[in-house]
């Protein structure tokens, strides 16, 4: 499946952060992770 935010075809899991709910690779989960943590 497709990651939503890089587009890489990997594995992929859905991530729910307050209202928004995508469906990202490990890496961009890290990433995500400490933009809302920021």
């Amino acid at each position: 499946m497709w990651c939503e935010r890089c587009g890489r075809d990997t594995t992929v899991r859905k991530h729910a952060v307050d209202e928004f709910t995508r469906f990202l690779c490990n890496d961009c989960r890290a990433v995500w992770d400490r933009f809302v943590s920021a």
